[in-house]
């Protein structure tokens, strides 16, 4: 049960999320966020979660599968239900009917995945935080644009958006805590972008989160990766 808690918790987290310079570094900001505000219609039809948990050597002890199918209403929102559920991959899914019931209505919903930003807020360069090193994701040399937003539960959490230095699209964005509020020992969060300026939508989302307690030390890592989008009427 602990286990399906925590894929609740960090959906939850998810979905608050799944973001003075040189002329240059603010027109690939200002490139960036063009490609994100015109690519909030995607949404994924076929999601797969698995929640690890190692022990404090730091090996694997258990493991949470969840398959995830989306279906396109007539009114053009995708619904989301949990189709399957693995544990230390033995099939439990007949055996849980219950819990993917409570997971479909604390953590789907109609909105899905949707992540909203304040884009004006994003737009004033002032407003954002220019990463001094870079870094490589997927492959690609990313410059670093750090700001702050408040998550879906009133939390303050800090945001880093890697945008190619090629092509302006943001390959992934990180999301940490600002306070130990959200969780005793916070969390890490980042996700992966297509590398695409039309058909912009997150690929995969790994989630770490330590739990210490007395002699209990536990890390849980959650990955989700996202397939088949469908394009909504915004």
């Amino acid at each position: 049960m602990f286990m399906k808690r925590l894929f609740t918790a960090s959906l939850l987290l998810l979905i608050t999320i799944i973001s003075s310079a040189e002329n240059s570094t603010e027109t690939l900001w200002l490139k960036a966020i063009s490609i994100m505000e015109t690519n909030q219609q995607w949404k994924p039809l076929e999601i797969h979660s698995r929640v690890n948990q190692y022990n404090r050597k730091g090996l694997l002890e258990n493991s949470m599968e969840i398959f995830i199918e989306g279906n396109k209403t007539e009114d053009d929102v995708v619904k989301y239900e949990v189709v399957r559920l693995l544990e230390n991959s033995t099939d439990i899914t007949a055996n849980h009917g219950r819990d993917l019931q409570k997971i479909n209505q604390e953590a789907m919903g109609s909105e899905g995945f949707q992540v909203r930003f304040d884009f004006n807020y994003l737009r004033d360069i002032n407003n954002i935080e220019i990463v001094k090193e870079p870094k490589v994701v997927l492959d690609e040399t990313c410059k670093g644009y750090r700001f702050e937003m408040v998550g879906e539960n009133k939390e303050k959490l800090g945001c880093v958006v890697w945008v190619s230095q090629n092509t302006a699209i943001p390959r992934s964005i990180e999301v940490k805590p600002l306070s130990k509020s959200v969780l005793p020992n916070g969390f890490d969060s980042e996700v992966f972008y297509s590398n695409s300026k039309t058909e912009w939508y997150p690929v995969k989302t790994i989630i770490t989160m330590e739990l210490n307690l007395l002699l209990i030390k536990r890390k849980f890592e959650t990955i989700f990766s996202f397939s088949n989008y469908t394009s909504l009427d915004l």
